[in-house]
């Protein structure tokens, strides 16, 4: 199905499909984590929009900034309900947000996406017109700094691997699910709720082993840029570094789950870019990491962002290699 393809999805002229005619809500669910200075501009373009029967914030934290914001937004709409629950990560805060919604198609954003208005309208459009059930992906480019400044160097490449698996989606549209990447996606309830959980411990990449669940269920994947919305992206370069460390922890967990269940899966790769045995043998050993951090501190300073970027590529790499051989060793 090419992107933006709504026909191939269309009902015929005069259908009833009892799936057509019961889309009509939008619960919007919206997993938060000490992200308490977005959150009143992430929730607001679904307040006004009429598809949109409630808007479910899950707290994940909780903590008081966050708590004060949403008592804020509960007192401006009536369609905003709040859930808490205590550190148990962004999978089990799309199931809570889901089991309490009422809506016939969930919408999943994060707490640092923002959206244009009619989002939700837009999402539920598809899905009404649509006989199979759908995971319909929105567009999230980073909000890409400028001037560009020392140390920013976490949203240059975020976007990079971003655009890297948009750029797959359009070449290939049963890609869509097989790499979910989640933060603004939308799915009908009831296939989310007939779907395998996704367990709550898993390292990262939650968002991939969803879509490969609901793959499984039948669901087909829709990716469309003009469902546009804005990542505001906050790395910094020690979080961005652990977060390649847990990617290759789940690209392990993931290979052995991809060997079980009973869809078309690519072999998965435990790293999708690699620089060879030789590389990664060297980059296992910290010392080397060490420097290139350095360097990329240095870099930065002298405003060189190729460098930056450069060094910054090969340390994530290294990262990841090492999240991979803490798993398999």
């Amino acid at each position: 199905m090419p992107v933006n393809d709504l026909d191939r999805h269309a009902p015929p002229s005069g259908s009833t499909d009892a799936a057509a005619v019961d889309l009509t809500t939008v619960s919007v669910v919206i997993p938060t984590f000490h992200r308490a200075h977005l959150l009143e501009e992430v929730v607001s373009p679904y307040l006004t929009d009429g598809c949109v029967s409630e808007v479910i914030i899950v707290d994940d934290g909780p903590d008081e900034p966050t708590a004060a914001v949403c008592a804020q937004l509960v007192g401006r709409s009536e369609k905003v309900i709040v859930l808490r629950q205590h550190h148990k990560g962004a999978a089990a805060a799309r199931t809570a947000g889901a089991v309490t919604a009422t809506g016939s198609v969930l919408l999943f954003i994060d707490d640092d996406v923002v959206a244009a208005e009619g989002t939700a309208h837009r999402h539920l459009s598809y899905h009404a017109r649509s006989l199979q059930p759908l995971v319909v992906v929105g567009y999230m480019p980073c909000a890409i700094p400028r001037p560009r400044r020392p140390g920013q160097f976490p949203i240059y490449l975020y976007q990079r691997y971003y655009e890297g698996v948009c750029r797959k989606y359009e070449a290939d549209p049963t890609s869509v699910l097989t790499y979910l990447w989640g933060g603004h996606f939308s799915v009908q309830r009831r296939s989310f709720s007939a779907t395998t959980p996704v367990p709550p411990n898993f390292p990262r990449h939650q968002d991939r082993l969803l879509g490969w669940y609901l793959q499984a269920d039948g669901c087909a994947g829709v990716f469309d840029r003009t469902l546009l919305s804005e990542h505001r992206f906050e790395r910094s370069s020690a979080q961005f570094f652990s977060d390649c460390r847990k990617s290759g922890q789940s690209q392990v967990a993931l290979a052995a789950v991809s060997r079980s269940l009973p869809v078309a899966l690519p072999d998965h790769e435990i790293v999708e870019q690699s620089g060879g045995l030789i590389l990664e043998s060297v980059l296992r050993f910290g010392a080397v990491l060490g420097v290139l951090r350095m360097g990329i501190c240095l870099a930065g300073h002298l405003h060189l962002w190729g460098v930056e970027t450069l060094f910054a590529r090969v340390v994530a790499l290294g990262e990841t290699f090492r999240g991979i051989h803490s798993r398999t060793k």
